[in-house]
């Protein structure tokens, strides 16, 4: 009886410390909505603008309206409840600072939590020849037609640049970079990726010293006339027309490939 009396009691100790640990915390369900938003903003008296969204991607249309900026901004709140991802629309805005010439766009969210998250693309169609500086990215970058000089620092996903006609100095953590560019006189072309491909589609008549770098994949070309080359195992050099352009591209796990267009 003794033995048994013992062993009832061993086991209800057993279920206590099992109930104690146990997790009773119900489960959250991430509830997803999207909204957009879309705007113009006067570019009077500014020569130059610089661009953030650190929670999401960039789209950059050139546009023939001269001092306007037009954006749509693409909201995505996850939280508990439709109601809660509601309320939290109007906290993602698209913000501005001016400083003499430059304008500065930027992204503002809510604070994430375990129960709250939100992020944004943001499309912007501006004027063609405006410079623009794009940083702290955490997506994506997609910029088409523009005639300008783009900076590109501080992003963590792919690149890809269409029908420019300008100059560009691209760098993205990770992921493949897509440039096609017509290289200006006295332009430069330089991009570098930490993990991915370069694909760069140049026109066949580009003036430029061109560099390729690759410290694992390989380097090809075609469709293009290449004076005074170097090739070996993952470097090409040399030179195409006259070499009034700079052309330095690398990548340092990835392939890269140049094809004139």
């Amino acid at each position: 009886m003794a033995v048994i009396l013992k062993l009832i009691f061993f086991l209800s100790i057993i279920l206590i410390i099992g109930c104690s640990n146990s997790d009773t915390t119900d489960p959250i369900e991430l509830v997803q909505q999207s909204t957009k938003v879309t705007s113009d903003i006067s570019l009077a008296d500014i020569s130059k603008i610089s661009v953030e969204n650190s929670k999401g991607g960039l789209i950059i249309n050139g546009s023939d309206v001269d001092e306007t900026l037009s954006y749509t901004l693409s909201k995505t709140v996850k939280a508990e409840s439709g109601d809660k991802a509601q309320a939290h629309f109007d906290d993602i805005e698209l913000e501005t600072e001016t400083l003499n010439d430059s304008m500065k766009f930027f992204v503002k969210y809510p604070s994430d939590s375990d129960r709250l998250e939100s992020y944004g693309y943001l499309d912007l169609d501006i004027p063609r020849g405006i410079p623009c500086t794009i940083s702290n990215m955490r997506e994506g970058i997609y910029s088409s037609y523009m005639s300008n000089t783009i900076t590109v620092k501080n992003v963590k996903d792919h690149i890809k640049i269409v029908g420019h006609n300008g100059s560009c100095d691209l760098e993205t953590e990770k992921g493949e970079l897509e440039i096609e560019i017509a290289v200006p006189d006295s332009g430069f072309c330089k991009a570098v990726t930490l993990d991915g491909d370069i694909i760069l589609k140049i026109p066949t008549e580009t003036s430029a010293a061109i560099s390729a770098v690759t410290e694992s994949g390989t380097v090809t070309y075609e469709n293009l006339v290449i004076s005074n080359m170097n090739q070996e195992e993952g470097k090409l050099s040399g030179v195409l027309g006259s070499g009034s352009g700079e052309i330095i591209i690398s990548t340092k796990n990835g392939n890269i490939n140049i094809t004139g267009i």
